[in-house]
């Protein structure tokens, strides 16, 4: 069920909460014993609330709607809302379906829409992975909230893009000039800069050789983006050296 479907089926008067049939003309929807109103489209039992959230905002409510008046019965539009923060207690970013994944050293994406999870991508910048989590999903989230609020400079940062940035094929790592020596069974960190190779030294833990990495390379490489990154999962550098 979509806004264009539900509008061909019934009309819903925003100041009053309340559908109508548009073959017949009559109200449309009973109270059941949970308080809400149910309306039956093609033998599915809706919530009146989220039809008529789905009416005006052209897309479903990710998280249940609370009515301000606490009358559940009672739909007209501005009488719902969605939260704003509905968080897991082991999220630790404050954005909803944005985590760290320790494995691949990315910010991950992902959304869930009427019981269906979606894989909206893996990325080193924490707000580009807000940024894909903001397009997908409802009016009102997180991550909209967050992106709105970005200033002009803040974009300048995560939309440049310079040679530091790319990746070899054979790059495992996923921080460019970092790469794990099997012989010395410890984490290398390298660079070449105007021709010359410089070997910045083994370490035991992977972190370490980044931040050694970060230290040398130009602005904007990903080393330093994953120096940075570690801030937003509540992470110093204390727990690296």
């Amino acid at each position: 069920m979509n806004r264009n479907q539900l509008q061909k089926l019934l009309e819903y008067d925003s100041s009053t909460g309340i559908f109508t049939s548009n073959e017949t003309g009559n109200v449309i929807g009973l109270i059941g014993k949970d308080g809400h109103v149910g309306i039956h489209i093609d033998g599915v039992k809706y919530k009146a609330c989220d039809l008529a959230w789905l009416y005006v905002c052209w897309s479903w409510p990710e998280y249940p709607i609370i009515h301000r008046d606490g009358v559940k019965s009672n739909n007209w539009f501005d009488n719902l809302k969605v939260p704003r923060k509905i968080l897991k207690s082991n999220n630790k970013l404050g954005i909803p379906g944005v985590s760290f994944d320790k494995k691949n050293k990315k910010f991950r994406a992902q959304i869930c829409i009427n019981g269906k999870r979606d894989n909206l991508g893996s990325y080193y910048i924490f707000e580009q992975a807000v940024l894909a989590r903001s397009k997908a999903e409802p009016e009102g989230g997180l991550a909209r909230q967050y992106i709105d609020k970005m200033s002009k400079k803040d974009w300048e940062r995560i939309l440049k893009d310079t040679p530091e940035t790319t990746l070899p094929s054979n790059n495992t790592s996923g921080v460019l000039g970092v790469s794990f020596d099997n012989r010395s069974k410890k984490w290398k960190a390298q660079i070449t800069i105007n021709g010359e190779y410089k070997n910045l030294g083994n370490y035991k833990k992977f972190e370490q050789a980044v931040l050694a990495r970060s230290k040398v390379e130009p602005e904007g490489g990903l080393a330093q983006q994953y120096i940075k990154e570690m801030f937003f999962v509540k992470k110093t550098l204390d727990t690296i050296i």
